[in-house]
C-alpha cells in the first residue's frame, strides 16, 4: 500500500534554543522556532519486514517540513516476538549541520522517546512490540543548537508474528553445538548451526531428524515448515604423521608424493626403475640405505622422507637445455641482423656430443608468431651449431622479438633432443638506411623513376614491382611478382664483401639481390621475375646465402633473356626456414668476371624502358625532380633508351 501525504513549505519563526517553551503551532502542526533556516520539502518512506524475511509490506511517502532527507524504515522481529525499526535518510546539504532526532512514542505528537543520533543517516529502534502501532518524526539542528520543525508524523503497527517451529539441537561430548537447545524459527524462514568439536576431537557425524548428513561443520534449516532435530557426535583426534616419496627421473616410487600413516603404523614403498635404467640409490630422511627396490617405515612416530635416483644402463639420456649467450636477454638497440650464440653445451652421458641446434625467432613470447625456424646439425656446410647469423630482412627495425635453442646429441640411433632454452627477448634497432616513402626500397638505392613495364607508371610505386639501382654499376636490378604474392615488403642491395668467404663464388658483379615477400597463403609458392636494366653475363649461375647451407646454386629459369624464380614459404631458398607467410631471399647472380660483357642500359629482354638514376639530380629538391620527370616522359615517349654516357642509340 502506498500512501502520499502533502504538506505546503512554510517559513520559519526565530529559534531561541528551548527545548520546552519554544514550541509554537503552526499550521496545525507542532513546531520549534528556528534561525532564518531554509525550507525545503522532505520525503520520509517506511518500508516493514519481518525478522529473516524481507517482505515490503507498508510504503509510506509524506513531506517534511525544514529539513530535507529522505526516511525509510524496516522491521524486524525477532524469535523473542520483539521488532526493530531501522530508519534512513538523505544527508541534509546545510555547511553547518550537526545532526539529527528521532522522536517516536504510542501516541500521535507525544512522543515518548527522543534520540539525539549524531550526524548519521540511518538509525535503529529496537525492542518495539508486536501489535503496537508507534508514531514517528525527525528533526535536523546545526552548529548553534538550531532545531527544524518535526517532520510530517508517520505511524506503523508492528505485525503479529508467524506461525513458529522448534528445532532441537543438541552436542554428544567434546563439542558443542551453536546455538544448542530448542530454537524457536518462524515459518518459512532459515536457521544456521555450527558444529564445533573441542581440541583434540573431530566431528564424527551429524545427524539431522535422525538422519546421517555426514561430518559437516555447518548445517542449514531453509524454509522451515515442521519442527526438527540436529545432533552431533564428536571423535578423538588420530595423531598422523607424513612420508614425503620423491622419485628422480627414469623411474618412479610407489606411493608418491605426501603419504599420512597413523602414529604406530607401517608404511611399505616399492622403488620401480623405466626400462633400461637401475636402482643408483635410496635416501632416507637424507641418508643412504642403499639401492633398494623396497622400503618398509615400522612404528611411525615422526614425519619421514625417502627419495629414489636411477642410472641409465646403456641407455641415452637427453642432452641439458642450451644457455643462450647473445643478444642478452631484454637487450636493446639489438642489430636487425644479430648473430645468436650459445654458450656451450652438456650432456650427462660422457661421450655424448652436440650433434644438431634447432633455433626459433617469434614475435610473441609463445612462439606462435615464428619469423625463424632452422634446425642445424653437424654437416651443415654453414656450422651453426653453436652460432646462427640472421639474414637481411628477416628481422624489422624497432621490434620486439623472443628467441630460444634447444640441442640434439650425436648418437646415431635413440638420439634425443633437449628441453627448450629459457626464452630471451631484444629489441632491434632504428633501420640504417632511410626509406622515406616506406615503398621498402632504401633512398639512396632508389632509382628517381623505372618503367621496366613501359605502362608510364614508376615501377616503385606498383604494389607488386621493386627496383634498385646498384651503386657501382650503375645498373637497375628489378624485381616483378607474377604469382602467389600478396606484397613485396622489403628489396635491396647487400655487399657479398661482408657475407662468409666458404663456398661464395669468385666474382658477383651485380652484389646481391635480397628481398621480403608476402604470399598469398601460409606454405605457398611464389613465382617472381628478375630484371635487369643491362644484358648481365651469367654463366656462372645464380647463388643464393642460407644460414644453414651458406653458399650454393639455386635452379633459375631463363626464357628470351628473361629470369624467373619460383620459391616456396618454408622450402628451400626461403631463409627463415618456417612456413609462415613470408619468403625472405638473398639471391645474387655470379659471373665469368669477363669485363667485356655488355652492361648497357638496354632492357635485358631487348623491350623498352626508361630510367632515370638516382645520380641524375640526387634528392634536394622538387623543383629538380619535376623537370627530371617532364624531361623523362619527352624521353620515354622516344623508342630510345637513355644510356649511361647520355647519349641517344
Amino acid at each position: 500500500m502506498v500512501l502520499f501525504y502533502t504538506h505546503n513549505q512554510i517559513g520559519c519563526a526565530c529559534r531561541v534554543p528551548n527545548p520546552v517553551s519554544d514550541k509554537i503551532l503552526f499550521d496545525g502542526v507542532l513546531m520549534r522556532k528556528c534561525e532564518q533556516l531554509e525550507c525545503v520539502a522532505l520525503i520520509l518512506i517506511i518500508k516493514a519486514e519481518s525478522m529473516g524475511k524481507f517482505v515490503f509490506n507498508s510504503l509510506l511517502k509524506l513531506v517534511l517540513i525544514v529539513f530535507s532527507f529522505f526516511v525509510f524504515a524496516t522491521v524486524n522481529t525477532t524469535v523473542s516476538y520483539a521488532a526493530e525499526l531501522t530508519l534512513a535518510w538523505d544527508a541534509n546539504t546545510e555547511s553547518d549541520l550537526k545532526g539529527y532526532v528521532v522522536y517516536y512514542g504510542s501516541g500521535s505528537r507525544n512522543y515518548d522517546h527522543s534520540i539525539d543520533v549524531g550526524n548519521v543517516t540511518t538509525y535503529t529502534i529496537l525492542d518495539l512490540a508486536e501489535g503496537q502501532t508507534y508514531y514517528l518524526a525527525a528533526t535536523a539542528y546545526d552548529t548553534g543548537l538550531n532545531e527544524s520543525a518535526y517532520s510530517e508524523e508517520i505511524s506503523y503497527t508492528i505485525p503479529i508474528s508467524a506461525q513458529s517451529y522448534s528445532i532441537t539441537a543438541a552436542a554428544g561430548s567434546n563439542g558443542q553445538i551453536a546455538p544448542s537447545g530448542t530454537i524457536s524459527v518462524r515459518e518459512g524462514d532459515s536457521r544456521d548451526f555450527t558444529i564445533i568439536p573441542d581440541s583434540g576431537y573431530d566431528i564424527a557425524d551429524v545427524r539431522v531428524d535422525g538422519q546421517s548428513v555426514g561430518a559437516l561443520s555447518t548445517y542449514t534449516f531453509s524454509n522451515v515448515s515442521s519442527d526438527h532435530s540436529i545432533a552431533a557426535t564428536f571423535v578423538a583426534q588420530v595423531v598422523s604423521y607424513s612420508i614425503t616419496a620423491t622419485a628422480g627421473s627414469y623411474g618412479q616410487i610407489a606411493p608418491s608424493g605426501t603419504i599420512s600413516v597413523t602414529e604406530g603404523d607401517s608404511r611399505d614403498f616399492m622403488i620401480i626403475p623405466d626400462s633400461g635404467y637401475a636402482i643408483a640409490d635410496v635416501r632416507v630422511d637424507g641418508q643412504s640405505v642403499g639401492a633398494l627396490s623396497s622400503y618398509t617405515f615400522s612404528n611411525v612416530t615422526a614425519d619421514h622422507s625417502i627419495v629414489t635416483t636411477f642410472v641409465g644402463v646403456n641407455v641415452n639420456r637427453a642432452p641439458d637445455p642450451p644457455d643462450l649467450l647473445y643478444p642478452q636477454d631484454a637487450a636493446g638497440d639489438a642489430s636487425m641482423t644479430p648473430l645468436l650464440e650459445l654458450s656451450g653445451y652438456s650432456d650427462p652421458d660422457p661421450g655424448d656430443a652436440h650433434g644438431a641446434t634447432r633455433w626459433q625467432v617469434a614475435a610473441d613470447s609463445s612462439f606462435n608468431q615464428l619469423i625463424l625456424d632452422i634446425t642445424c646439425d653437424a654437416v651443415s656446410l654453414n656450422g651453426c651449431l653453436m652460432n646462427l647469423f640472421v639474414g637481411q630482412g628477416t628481422l624489422s627495425g624497432v621490434r620486439l622479438y623472443f628467441w630460444r635453442a634447444k640441442v640434439k646429441d650425436d648418437r646415431q640411433i635413440d638420439s634425443k633432443w633437449s628441453d627448450w632454452s629459457d626464452p630471451y627477448h631484444f629489441t632491434t634497432g632504428v633501420p640504417a638506411y632511410v626509406d622515406g616513402n616506406d615503398n621498402g626500397v632504401p633512398d639512396d638505392i632508389e632509382p628517381l623513376f623505372s618503367d621496366f613495364d613501359d605502362d608510364g607508371n614508376n615501377d616503385n610505386d606498383q604494389p607488386l614491382m621493386r627496383v634498385f639501382e646498384h651503386s657501382s654499376s650503375g645498373v637497375l636490378a628489378g624485381i616483378k611478382a607474377i604469382e602467389g604474392v600478396d606484397h613485396i615488403d622489403y628489396f635491396s642491395h647487400i655487399d657479398p664483401s661482408g657475407m662468409p668467404e666458404y663456398n661464395k663464388p669468385d666474382h658477383l658483379p651485380y652484389g646481391m639481390m635480397n628481398f621480403k615477400l608476402r604470399v598469398n597463403e601460409v606454405g605457398g609458392t611464389a613465382r617472381i621475375e628478375i630484371i635487369f636494366s643491362a644484358v648481365v653475363d651469367n654463366q656462372a649461375g645464380w647463388y643464393k646465402f642460407d644460414p644453414l647451407n651458406g653458399w650454393y646454386k639455386f635452379p633459375v629459369a631463363s626464357e628470351s633473356g628473361k629470369y624467373y624464380l619460383e620459391i616456396s614459404d618454408g622450402g628451400d631458398g626461403d631463409i627463415d626456414g618456417v612456413a609462415n607467410g613470408i619468403i625472405v631471399d638473398p639471391i645474387g647472380i655470379a659471373s665469368t668476371g669477363d669485363s667485356s660483357a655488355d652492361t648497357s642500359l638496354n632492357s635485358a629482354s631487348g623491350g623498352g624502358g626508361c630510367f632515370i638514376h638516382t645520380s641524375t639530380a640526387g634528392r634536394n629538391g622538387y623543383l629538380w625532380l619535376i623537370v627530371i620527370l617532364a624531361g623523362a616522359l619527352f624521353i620515354c615517349s622516344m623508342p630510345r633508351f637513355v644510356k649511361k654516357s647520355g647519349e641517344i642509340d
